[in-house]
């Protein structure tokens, strides 16, 4: 029971207050009043059981005390409202001993107001899609998205046996309605958790008496909760947690998305809401089918628009078919999203003008039959749809109560066969009725289009048009009220068309679906993101394209008519997956951010310190160093942003060691697929290395560099992209273009290192020894046990990123302690103990890497010396000169291991048994053979020249050589015998002594 206590109050312990957040919200709207009387802020305390005021005097005040109780009161449980307006107002009965407030505020307290405020609110009862209804009965709740850069959310939640669905849309839609209606942006807007409060700031304040009516049409015209109408009304804290689903582990953290220093005058303002809401959007809640219920946006049409489409369908309102192009057009309306009082508006025009002789209720009739086939008569469009009826003196429209008939309306291919037939079946005639739909179309423009056309020649009245009806892009020209063909560009029409702007670095690219003639394009196909000349080779490069010279120009006015007419999706965000720092903020892009679940991470957590103390545990340290480099390395770039930098790690060594499976550990707990694992063929070049490095900012592991490493424009890029946010820049026909440097590296090599001293010193480079490999048995035991649960390290992945893009603040912090305390926390969230090896850091100076080489060089040449003497001499004959009565020569025979190490050099190289090494009076020879065995031990080291340069010997590139009878030239290294001995036996004091080699051993068999 004690560890369930203890791993709940864990679980509570990341719902943290954030103080500084609730100071900027409290004082923004709190700290601007001033008066003579005392002024009181409330604060309500609401939970299942009670609600509870609190008093202060001041923001500051406030958040200390908020901060002070949060966790004693357990208030990431209970929803944190405040008063939005001050209090006053209170008679000596409402107020205690103190002076306090005694009771929670009423209306009747408030005298004034600074701020207009709107509470909006997105969620509905509706019955899921029967794919995700099973996830939401399992888990109580799933998410389908959550942008923490856009705003925009959708999630379903189960309540008992209700099915709440949450559709929030970006937060750039809610500014651009508030600028849209009011010529200003909001002052404040508050992420709810699962909804936006909208703050105006009024440039003085007013007595409460006139702000209700600023307030009531504040709410109407963005369709707000009407409880807010209240001048009492209180709403979350920002910096406290909305705990409306805590139960099932779905708490949402109240903050501040948007502020800006716009203020308005409150009479103008009021001309504004008063303009609005007689030309309001309505926004309506449609009956669902099988997929659910939808939110969508209705609007009115202007005057002048309901007057062009009346002009426009005149010459077709005749006798026989008057009906039937009111069903179309109320069909068409529908479609696009226009209110149906404003498709009544035109048939009323019609009936008025024509002296239609049928009542306008029959006419009218049509409307509520069409939206109710496309599911947007909902209650609030049939009571507005009522209201403008009684306007113009009709009770009722027959057919308003009608059942819906299965028949599709046809909407605007039914306009269209209406124009053929009023117009005439000839090609004149359908050229004349593609420019009236042209017309009707630029009205209706948030429907689909059938004719999208853009003017891109005035004085030959030339037209670009998508047919999406014949499934073309062409040319087309206006002749007198025609447009007629002139050439046919593409076969194929863009049904659906997203832009992408990049606010790192501005780009704009494109992603289509196209479609054509089934005989052409069988199905719809997906094109991009891609810039439009890209777009253009890809259509050429499949036989879409039917003029070359035309393509580009033609895409391109294409792409700009439709987002000219609102059809194209715009999307104002990364296209790159990983994370970003904007606006001080760490934004997940195209990285779905999970919920945490607390077994699954411990799971996770289990498997990594079975990793460290049982597959790792003979190089504990190292495998520290990279589990902690790798999770703060989707990170980095943003850490870049900020201008700090953190080394690409570099993992080096014998083979067999485990250094690429370190590299897929760290891939595993970000959940990174075969995109992130590169060889050295594709960063060889300043090409490739720049697109590996821009596809994202999660780790890329590269294993065996080869020669990349060693060249000299890649590794000029590496240095700069380990450092800068770009890689490299380059132009693009024409134009220059940066690529950013998002990808850190994991690069691992048996055989060769970075020569560069600069460039090996921006790495952490690991180097794992030959007594640090790992049994065979050992490892097919990991590969059949272990690596296929390292997938579920994935939740670490998640519980770093949320943690960090809850406090961006972090990455402030050096990297290793920021890795260790995250590593830690997590360990204590899942009530784990944390293990020792989170702590251990490798030791990894750059210098130390080239004694290492240097120390396995020389003890190269040791054992190939020692094995060529043992293999060649068998005993030693000693020749000593002795003075007696005269000098004489002595004779005697040594055990050939009681020879000192030099004389065995000396022996050897005088034998010449190893064929590259070459003794030329007091000077050696080493020859490119030295390289080739060097390599086969101890990896790649370079050429003679380097080792020439790492030992402080001599390179020649040329030098003549005699083999025998023949003579060559090669390059070799040259050292003289003492400086060859003094590398081999440093501490050995070389003294000579004539050895000569009295027998060979026998031959083995």
């Amino acid at each position: 029971m004690g560890g369930d206590a203890q791993g709940k109050n864990s679980q509570d312990n990341k719902y943290k207050f954030d103080a500084e957040e609730a100071n900027r919200h409290l004082g923004l709207l709190w700290d601007l009043y001033s008066s003579p009387n005392p002024i009181w802020y409330e604060i309500r305390i609401i939970n299942s059981r009670e609600a509870r005021s609190y008093w202060f005097r001041n923001s500051r005040e406030c958040v200390q005390w908020l901060e002070k109780w949060w966790d004693k009161l357990q208030l990431y449980r209970k929803n944190v409202f405040y008063g939005v307006l001050p209090r006053e107002k209170f008679s000596e009965d409402e107020l205690g001993e103190k002076g306090k407030p005694r009771t929670g505020g009423k209306s009747k307290h408030i005298d004034r107001a600074l701020f207009v405020f709107a509470d909006l609110d997105y969620k509905k009862e509706e019955t899921p899609p029967k794919e995700i209804k099973e996830i939401i009965d399992e888990q109580g709740y799933h998410i389908l998205k959550d942008s923490s850069y856009t705003g925009e959310l959708e999630l379903w939640v189960r309540q008992g046996e209700k099915y709440i669905h949450i559709t929030r849309p970006p937060l750039s839609v809610i500014v651009s309605k508030v600028k849209e209606l009011l010529g200003t942006e909001p002052s404040l807007i508050i992420d709810s958790g699962y909804g936006y409060h909208v703050y105006v700031k009024l440039i003085y304040d007013i007595d409460v008496g006139k702000w209700r009516r600023l307030q009531e049409l504040f709410i109407t015209v963005l369709g707000g909760d009407t409880k807010t109408k209240n001048p009492d009304r209180v709403l979350r804290v920002a910096g406290s947690w909305n705990p409306r689903y805590y139960n099932i582990g779905l708490n949402r953290p109240v903050k501040i998305v948007y502020t800006s220093l716009s203020e308005i005058d409150p009479d103008e303002l009021l001309k504004k809401l008063e303009e609005a809401a007689k030309q309001r959007v309505v926004t309506t809640t449609i009956s669902g089918t099988s997929t659910g219920r939808s939110r969508y946006t209705l609007r009115l049409l202007k005057d002048s628009e309901i007057l062009k489409i009346k002009e426009l369908l005149k010459i077709i309102y005749k006798p026989g078919q008057r009906q039937l192009l009111s069903l179309y057009l109320a069909g068409w309306g529908a479609h696009s999203r226009v209110h149906p009082v404003s498709i009544a508006q035109v048939i009323k025009m019609l009936h008025e003008e024509t002296s239609d002789e049928d009542k306008l209720e029959q006419r009218l009739s049509v409307i509520p039959y069409s939206y109710k086939k496309a599911n947007l008569w909902s209650s609030e469009v049939e009571r507005d749809f009522l209201l403008w009826l009684q306007a113009i003196g009709v009770n009722k429209v027959y057919g308003l109560s009608s059942s819906i008939q299965e028949e599709a309306v046809k909407g605007k291919g039914g306009v269209f066969e209406l124009l053929v037939q009023s117009l005439g079946s000839n090609e004149e005639a359908e050229a004349k009725a593609n420019e009236i739909l042209r017309q009707l179309s630029e009205v209706f423009n948030r429907g689909k289009f059938d004719l999208v056309c853009e003017l891109v020649d005035y004085e030959k009245q030339l037209y670009v048009c998508a047919h999406l009806k014949r499934k073309v892009i062409a040319r087309m020209k206006r002749k007198e009220d025609k447009l007629v063909f002139k050439e046919k560009v593409f076969p194929i029409v863009p049904a659906k068309v997203v832009l992408y702007v990049d606010p790192v670095n501005n780009s704009r690219k494109f992603e289509l679906e196209v479609v054509g003639d089934e005989r052409i394009l069988p199905k719809p196909v997906r094109v991009g993101p891609a810039e439009p000349l890209d777009l253009v080779a890809w259509l050429k490069a499949r036989g879409l394209c039917y003029h070359s010279r035309l393509a580009e120009d033609v895409l391109n006015a294409v792409l700009n008519a439709y987002l000219k007419r609102q059809i194209a999706e715009v999307r104002e965000e990364i296209d790159k997956p990983g994370f970003y720092l904007v606006d001080n903020r760490i934004i997940a892009i195209r990285w779905d951010l999970n919920e945490i679940n607390r077994e699954e991470l411990k799971e996770a957590l289990t498997i990594l310190n079975e990793l460290a103390e049982k597959w790792y545990s003979h190089v504990a340290d190292k495998f520290s160093v990279i589990i902690k480099w790798g999770i703060i390395a989707p990170f980095i770039y943003a850490m870049k942003q900020k201008g700090k930098w953190v080394q690409w790690l570099y993992l080096y060594g014998a083979s067999y060691t485990g250094k690429s499976t370190l590299g897929e550990i760290i891939l595993a707990i970000w959940g990174l697929e075969a995109g992130h694992r590169r060889s050295g063929a594709t960063i060889d070049t300043p090409a490739r290395i720049g697109y590996v490095l821009s596809q994202s900012t999660f780790p890329t592991l590269v294993n065996e560099p080869g020669n990349a490493i060693l060249r000299e424009d890649v590794v000029e890029l590496m240095k700069s992209a380990i450092e800068s946010p770009l890689a490299r820049g380059k132009y693009i026909r024409g134009s220059y273009v940066e690529i950013p440097s998002l990808s850190p590296l994991i690069i691992t090599s048996n055989r060769v290192l970075p020569r560069d001293d600069a460039l090996l010193r921006r790495f952490i480079v690991l180097s794992f020894t030959f007594g640090e490999r790992i049994d065979p048995a050992k490892a097919k035991e990991f590969d059949r046990e272990i690596k296929p649960i390292l997938k579920k390290l994935a939740i670490i992945g998640h519980y770093v990123a949320r943690r960090i893009i809850e406090d961006p603040k972090m990455l402030d912090t050096d990297w290793l302690e920021l890795t260790e305390k995250l590593l830690e926390e997590a360990y204590r969230e899942a009530g784990l103990q944390i293990p020792s090896w989170i702590r251990l850091r490798a030791e990894h100076n750059p210098a130390q890497v080239y004694d290492d080489m240097r120390e396995a060089i020389r003890n190269f040449l040791v054992k190939r010396i020692n094995e060529e003497y043992n293999r060649f001499v068998g005993r030693i004959e000693v020749v000593e000169q002795v003075e007696e009565d005269s000098v004489i020569e002595r004779r005697r025979f040594l055990p050939r291991h009681d020879v000192t190490f030099s004389e065995r050099v000396r022996i050897v190289l005088e034998a010449e048994l190893i064929p590259w090494m070459m003794l030329r009076g007091d000077e050696l020879l080493i020859t490119s053979g030295f390289i080739e065995e060097l390599r086969k031990v101890i990896g790649d080291v370079g050429g003679l020249k380097s080792i020439a340069e790492l030992l402080g010997w001599v390179y020649r590139k040329k030098i003549s050589l005699r083999v025998g009878k023949r003579v060559t030239s090669a390059s070799c290294i040259v050292v003289s015998l003492n400086e060859l001995l003094e590398f081999l036996q440093p501490e050995e004091v070389v003294t000579l002594v004539f050895y000569k080699v009295a027998e060979a051993p026998k031959q083995s068999t």
